[in-house]
């Protein structure tokens, strides 16, 4: 695979890291759960770091990790609205699902052909 389908690959994929978990938590204000998501999408873009080595075919897809990624962000997200604390091992958790998520979700389009 070349180096401008990986960047492209790399493209496509930043969606998935900046999706906002806010709604998934009525019970809080939206405008606070709006900002504190928005903030931990941009240090999971700063962080995260797509391995190319790491990854390998996928033929299964990737919804149970894209779902644990998700629930990751989402238990972020709950406890920093009540802690204020955006360095937590719960931000390092949803990082580590995002670089799982990231392999199975390259994987696959490794296997799938192109996205």
């Amino acid at each position: 695979m070349t180096a401008d389908r990986h960047a492209e690959l790399e493209q496509v994929f930043q969606p998935h890291i900046l999706v906002d978990v806010g709604g998934a938590l009525p019970d809080v204000n939206p405008v606070a759960a709006q900002a504190a998501c928005e903030e931990l999408s941009l240090w999971l873009l700063e962080s995260f770091e797509p391995r190319w080595e790491t990854v390998t075919p996928n033929p299964g897809g990737t919804a149970g990790h894209h779902a644990a990624y998700l629930q990751a962000k989402t238990e972020w997200l709950r406890r920093y609205l009540h802690t204020d604390r955006r360095d937590s091992p719960e931000a390092h958790a949803c990082l580590d699902r995002l670089q799982a998520f990231w392999r199975k979700w390259a994987g696959y389009q490794l296997t799938a052909g192109p996205a």
